[in-house]
């Protein structure tokens, strides 16, 4: 699963990596959490656009956000027969730039917090849903991170993942004209698994309230 994220590139090098000529006003995030708003890029009048969204999903079909349910992740393997999803995954795609997110790994009784980042690269896309909700003048543009089952190199920290979607294949999941879910969905492929590389940091990122580089700042952890 992706429970939490970071994302503390510069706006330059965010509007370079990602191709887009308008872009959100972003600091740098550290524990971005679920019900926060994130920036999520689509493609609109053809071109790829960056903007707010939620994190966790609100079907434009609900009665408003429900604190019962999480959907700030969606898993791949069901989300064609979940009402939720349906018609996101064929017509509102999205990619949510990170530069990493945290897993937790029960270790001797504690939960060890660790960043996955993706081999040196300073920003990586995770394939998503959106939808928009609308009701009695309040709307609320919100999405949702695909997850997998996790790769050799972090499935001993957590047995869910995000999807990772490499460069070459951003335009493609975005695709408008693409209304077939399964066909969208052959786009996503797991990343390589020698990319992924899990470092241990301190539990300071525990708290969804701390939102500074020491969240992301490593140490030395004995696993067994």
């Amino acid at each position: 699963m992706c429970g939490r994220y970071a994302l503390r590139t510069s706006v330059p090098e965010l509007a370079r990596t990602l191709g887009v000529e308008a872009l959100v006003d972003l600091v740098p995030r550290y524990n971005i959490a679920p019900t926060q708003p994130v920036p999520a890029m689509h493609t609109a009048g053809g071109r790829r656009t960056l903007r707010w969204m939620r994190w966790g999903l609100v079907p434009s079909w609900s009665a408003g956000p429900d604190t019962r349910y999480a959907m700030h992740n969606a898993r791949i393997e069901n989300i064609t027969s979940k009402p939720a999803y349906r018609e996101p995954v064929r017509n509102k795609r999205c990619l949510l730039p990170v530069s990493g997110w945290y897993e937790w790994q029960n270790l001797k009784g504690r939960k060890q917090p660790w960043l996955i980042v993706h081999g040196e690269e300073p920003v990586i896309c995770l394939a998503g849903v959106w939808d928009h909700w609308q009701r009695d003048g309040e709307s609320i543009t919100s999405c949702s991170i695909l997850t997998t089952d996790a790769l050799a190199p972090i499935s001993h920290i957590h047995k869910r993942m995000p999807i990772v979607v490499p460069e070459q294949r951003w335009d493609a999941w975005l695709n408008p004209a693409n209304h077939n879910a399964h066909a969208a969905l052959e786009v996503l492929q797991p990343a390589a698994t020698s990319a992924l590389r899990p470092i241990a940091v301190s539990a300071h990122v525990n708290n969804a309230r701390n939102d500074d580089p020491l969240c992301m700042s490593g140490l030395q952890v004995t696993e067994k």
